[in-house]
């Protein structure tokens, strides 16, 4: 649900360009995914408001931008539930960068004598 939100997000406000999602390991126990546009971007006075529910930034014509504005705060309780943090890299006009690190535990088995690498949310942090 975190990368379904994220990722329709940036196609809603991207008309041109790109969209690029990266999934990577952030040290041991943690795993940083960072989606990115070339999208319309945000100005720096929106990032705290785009958490909030209900909250929709405007356009610079003035115009409110589509949508319920549940996407994100729905996003930031997910990752909230799993111990995660949220954070966003914007500047109007310039797209944005969405970035979520969620603590993993990492798993390793072998097959057929392959090790195969399964990173899982903890225990801990998993949704009641």
């Amino acid at each position: 649900q975190i990368l379904l939100n994220l990722l329709s997000n940036a196609a809603k406000f991207t008309s041109e360009g790109h969209i690029q999602l990266e999934i990577f390991p952030d040290g041991e126990h943690h795993l940083h995914i960072a989606v990115q546009d070339t999208g319309i971007g945000l100005a720096e006075t929106d990032f705290g408001r785009i958490f909030t529910a209900f909250e929709q930034i405007e356009k610079r014509d003035g115009q409110s931008l589509r949508g319920t504005g549940l996407g994100l705060p729905i996003t930031k309780r997910l990752v909230d539930m799993h111990q995660g943090e949220i954070w966003v890299e914007s500047e109007l006009g310039q797209g944005a960068t969405f970035h979520v690190v969620l603590p993993v535990k990492q798993l390793s088995h072998a097959t057929n004598g392959q090790t195969d690498h399964v990173l899982e949310v903890s225990e801990e942090s998993s949704l009641p």
